[in-house]
């Protein structure tokens, strides 16, 4: 392991490998060498794959658009927040109501434009096929059916800000950045 302490503004780097770093229990700094404050270290942290991730046209390429996410203490919230440099765009999900932060683990009013739908229009089947994403520890946040949407209005830079938060109010963060060219 190498600690990396990097000071932008003055472009200093500090590297110390882990032969340098002593664990004293009695002086703080964990019950586990690596562990933080909590015993077991890593396996306590959320794990994410997809994000940071930038795509190009990823509906004409057939690109998945996926971010997945391993919880072991369990999703206490999903906030996903859409940004849009398309006008149009941005009208069509004020419309939806998807243009302020919103989370998956507690949808509200949102339930049905974000899962299957309400039986008369088809939702966007981000949420879990069960509903409930409170307390998962895996899940698959699949948004490629949501990139042909995209493709509707044009040219576009479009952000999907990702925060995961979970049981113990550990946070993970990321953005998924579509380049739609066309």
């Amino acid at each position: 392991m190498t600690v990396d302490f990097t000071f932008a503004e003055q472009n200093v780097t500090f590297e110390i490998d882990d032969s340098q770093i002593v664990f004293n229990p009695d002086q703080g700094g964990g019950e586990e060498p690596g562990g933080g404050d909590e015993p077991g270290g890593d396996e306590n942290n959320i794990k994410v794959t997809g994000l940071p991730a930038e795509y190009t046209n990823p509906d004409k390429s057939g690109t998945p658009v996926v971010v997945n996410f391993e919880v072991p203490a369990g999703f206490k919230n999903l906030f996903v927040t859409i940004r849009s440099t398309n006008e149009e765009f941005v009208r069509a999900i004020t419309t939806l109501g998807l243009n302020e932060t919103f989370d998956l683990c507690n949808p509200g009013d949102l339930e049905p434009i974000l899962g299957e739908g309400d039986g008369i229009d088809e939702g966007l089947h981000l949420l879990p096929v069960d509903g409930e994403l409170t307390g998962m520890k895996q899940f698959e946040f699949n948004v490629t059916g949501f990139m042909t949407m995209l493709r509707l209005f044009g040219a576009s830079e479009d952000y999907f800000d990702i925060k995961a938060v979970d049981a113990n109010d550990k946070v993970v963060e990321g953005t998924l950045t579509v380049h739609m060219t066309e």
